[in-house]
């Protein structure tokens, strides 16, 4: 995990996608280009219990997230 912060002035920083996490909440910066499946890996997080959602779309395993991206990360819940 890569937390952008300039480090003087007139300096080149790589952005990067911005990860909000809901349960529990967290903001953070994440460098990409990355596949989902290779986002929660590094957040040590178990695909199937989370759903990844950029913008209004629900995405999948495979997809290419991109540094410009804004992405939120939910818990799955289930119950009875």
């Amino acid at each position: 995990m890569v937390h952008c912060k300039p480090a003087s002035p007139g300096l080149m920083i790589r952005p990067a996608m911005k990860v909000i996490m809901t349960h529990p909440h967290k903001e953070l910066e994440v460098p990409g280009p990355t596949r989902v499946h290779q986002l929660l890996q590094r957040l040590d997080l178990t695909p199937e219990a989370y759903l990844v959602i950029r913008g209004d779309e629900l995405v999948t395993e495979d997809t290419v997230l991109r540094d410009s991206d804004s992405i939120e990360i939910r818990s799955v819940i289930s119950g009875g």
